[in-house]
């Protein structure tokens, strides 16, 4: 989740911040316990976002924040690839242990990932895509693992501005 929606401050060596929207607070609350960190969480609202991918504008959001300010912590992030201005950086698959890389994969999905479907007039399902915008690196080590145990051959990857985008779609369903 710090790999998609964290920052690393440019001024403060010892701040992490997770920005989620807010009706995704309780993800922070759960890593705040984890943690046994005491620091609340602080909301900011904002009249307007502008997206990394596509530039286009969204309406007003209230964003949920949490604070990691453990200079041991963020240390150790900046090692695993974690810097200022990560999104225009191309970051690489850090060392996560190999029980652990699913997680990390559905934390970048649940962070910077999207699912897009379209149905039948019946309701049925037709076609979809799921993806994940990131490095290009980080993208094709992703499609790699994933080719490799799921066996679902390697997804597109697409560069929109800085950021790229690695997808996979279904073939239509026959019924």
């Amino acid at each position: 989740l710090i790999f998609a929606d964290g920052s690393m401050s440019r001024h403060n060596k010892s701040l992490v911040s997770i920005r989620l929207a807010q009706e995704d607070e309780e993800y922070l609350r759960q890593i705040n316990r984890a943690m046994g960190h005491t620091k609340p969480l602080y909301y900011v609202h904002r009249k307007f976002m502008i997206s990394p991918c596509n530039k286009k504008i969204y309406p007003t959001q209230t964003t949920c924040i949490l604070d990691l300010t453990r200079m041991a912590i963020c240390q150790d992030l900046r090692r695993l690839g974690v810097c200022v201005n990560k999104t225009r950086v191309d970051l690489s698959l850090p060392p996560v242990p190999n029980e652990m890389i699913r997680w990390f994969i559905l934390g970048l999905f649940e962070g910077d990932g999207w699912l897009t479907y379209s149905t039948r007039p019946d309701g049925t399902v037709h076609t979809g895509n799921f993806g994940i915008a990131l490095s290009e690196t980080l993208g094709r080590q992703i499609s790699e693992h994933l080719d490799k145990h799921l066996c679902i051959g390697p997804g597109a990857m697409k560069q929109i501005g800085a950021v790229w985008k690695l997808t996979y779609a279904s073939q239509p369903v026959i019924c």
